[in-house]
């Protein structure tokens, strides 16, 4: 990916506060709605009826998921915890041995109570979704930045409508790519790196998608597998995510993320 060169910039992009040092890095997001947003972010993606979750498969997305919200040291609420201790409690009790009526009556019952969560989430957010549809179609006095436009494009990730793409994809697709090369042995890293520079990285993103028009999530890690500055890459296009600089595009569920800026936007690049 091309590199930034000549004179330093005025400070105009979002998230130029985001330098740390890198031992102490740490990512606070408001984005993540919570473990009830994630589990329905996963049933959506893999068209699963609620009320026949396979609890194991779900169980093992949910975990992963988490450890690729650590390996990028984006903070983890209690909340996320509990969920994961009750989803592991689940599949744990699926893959014992026919249990006593008594364990089944209580394996039930946990599982007939997440399913209850989940139905009455569901139907809280589809009411919350349509009041914001009838907001955005009644009233233009105070308008929303691009990523909040549309109800379908809520963060934290919706109902999957093909071209939509929420923080959950994305954070999804950097698993992804996780996993397709942890195999892969990294460069030795160089002897000084102070600190992470997402303002920088930011930049280059935007010069980069100003020569090509658009790239996959991929593409803009290419020749970067180190995880240091995959990490940053990542963190840089989650920013430019959640502002509304870019906009994200994805034809299937966990397809490939196709990556742009958005229009208007540009103006970042003066």
């Amino acid at each position: 990916m091309p590199s930034r060169g000549g004179k330093e910039r005025e400070n105009n992009i979002p998230g130029a506060s985001l330098s740390l040092p890198r031992s102490e890095y740490r990512v606070v997001l408001d984005i993540f709605e919570g473990p009830m947003d994630l589990l329905m972010h996963l049933i959506r993606k893999e068209k699963i009826n609620i009320y026949d979750i396979p609890i194991a498969k779900i169980t093992d997305q949910y975990l992963a998921f988490l450890e690729t919200m650590t390996t990028l040291n984006l903070d983890i609420t209690s909340e996320f915890l509990v969920m994961a201790a009750t989803l592991i409690y689940l599949k744990s009790q699926t893959l014992l041995s026919p249990k006593e009526p008594h364990e089944e009556e209580e394996f039930e019952e946990r599982k007939k109570e997440l399913v209850d969560r989940l139905v009455e989430y569901q139907q809280y957010k589809e009411a919350a979704e349509y009041l914001l549809h009838l907001a955005n179609e009644h009233s233009r006095i105070f308008p929303r930045p691009p990523l909040l436009d549309q109800p379908d494009s809520l963060p934290g990730g919706d109902l999957f409508i093909p071209g939509e793409v929420g923080i959950f994809d994305l954070v999804l697709a950097f698993r992804n790519v996780l996993q397709a090369h942890q195999q892969t042995q990294e460069p030795p890293i160089p002897l000084k790196i102070d600190t992470i520079d997402i303002k920088d990285k930011i930049e280059q993103i935007l010069v980069f998608l100003q020569l090509y028009r658009s790239a996959h999530f991929e593409e803009l890690l290419e020749g970067r597998y180190e995880r240091y500055n995959m990490v940053v890459t990542f963190l840089a296009l989650l920013e430019m995510a959640r502002t509304g600089i870019i906009h994200l595009q994805q034809l299937t569920p966990f397809g490939k993320i196709l990556i742009s800026i958005t229009p208007g936007d540009m103006k970042y690049l003066a």
